[in-house]
């Protein structure tokens, strides 16, 4: 089978193709022109695409010859983007895509779109429905981001009804890679250290809390710190954040697994975690202080439920953001 993947070299993207390739495929992998990625993905079996999804000639190319579509090139919220780039990036982006494949002519045997659990949050500070957060649980997006990509859901599966290629949409929560846990320059960096957490809100182009913020400049001294958000009563919330080892894993499932044709499925970790838990343990391990700060804006509790991948795809997550840390350190030769 010969896989095109759009966002190859992103975090999910790079082990998907990995994945692919240990699997026996071929991949096609489209690359923005500059990508100083492209090296994480490149080998045999290997073909890759220089262009971008706003390229309709290169995107003809890059489903010639494909027999299954995974796409994960998006507009993504730890950019930082304004609301026009989501719509750019995930709605019309993808309408793209999906012309190309229908004008190819050719039958495809499964497109996997993957979208986000950011599609069953209202915003604003509403609650989920329930806890944990199943695939049966209300799409009633609350942002851009995430209409954006309940849009793309609806455009592929309109597609599918209209030219018989099969469709399977994984909702992803949170996703990072190990490394990332670790390192305060990094997107996951720039939400729990305190100094960059504030740099990266004052260069934002979309909306931002502004009352974290200036709580965060209160507290910010120029030494590392981390800092996790409790409610004004001084409770902090449940969380999903995936290894994205383990999201790709799901995701390869989705596109091999009969049971997964016209299906959606949450991809995250086996079970939800105590963020004030999470921070403690990666602030022991760094050796660098923990700062609670209260708002009226703390986040509710947000767990992603991965049953239904589980028990239909055979998915095994197993790794927590626990291991992920100390995994990380491990690897720059840490102290256990």
């Amino acid at each position: 089978m010969n896989v095109l993947v759009t966002g190859a070299t992103g975090r999910i993207g790079s082990h998907v193709t990995r994945l692919l390739l240990e699997g026996g495929r071929t991949v096609r992998a489209l690359v923005e022109p500059g990508d100083a990625r492209r090296e994480r993905i490149e080998g045999p079996g290997v073909t890759v695409i220089e262009g971008s999804l706003a390229d309709e000639p290169v995107l003809r190319e890059a489903v010639d010859g494909a027999d299954a579509v995974i796409h994960l090139a998006a507009a993504l919220t730890t950019h930082g983007h304004a609301d026009d780039a989501f719509f750019e990036g995930n709605v019309v982006a993808t309408n793209r895509l999906l012309r190309a494949v229908r004008d190819r002519g050719l039958p495809m045997q499964r497109l996997v779109y993957i979208s986000s659990d950011a599609v069953y949050w209202e915003g604003g500070g509403v609650k989920p429905r329930y806890l944990p957060i199943d695939e049966e649980h209300p799409r009633h997006p609350g942002t851009a981001y995430g209409v954006s990509k309940y849009a793309a859901e609806e455009l592929c599966h309109t597609f599918s009804r209209m030219h018989g290629v099969p469709v399977t949409i994984v909702r992803p929560s949170a996703t990072a890679d190990a490394a990332e846990l670790v390192d305060p320059g990094s997107v996951f960096g720039r939400r729990m250290f305190v100094s960059e957490t504030v740099a990266a809100m004052e260069r934002s182009e979309a909306a931002i809390d502004t009352d974290l913020l200036a709580a965060l400049r209160e507290i910010d001294d120029g030494s590392p710190k981390l800092f996790v958000v409790a409610n004004l009563e001084g409770a902090t919330n449940q969380t999903t954040l995936n290894d994205a080892r383990q999201t790709a894993a799901c995701i390869v499932l989705a596109m091999d697994s009969d049971a997964a044709m016209g299906e959606s499925f949450n991809a995250g970790p086996a079970g939800g975690y105590d963020e004030a838990g999470f921070m403690a343990h990666l602030g022991a391990r760094l050796d660098v202080p923990v700062v609670t700060v209260r708002s009226p804006n703390a986040r509710s509790s947000w767990v992603i439920s991965s049953a239904k991948a589980i028990e239909l795809l055979g998915y095994r997550p197993t790794r927590t953001p626990f291991d992920m840390v100390d995994e990380a350190l491990a690897a720059k030769g840490a102290p256990g």
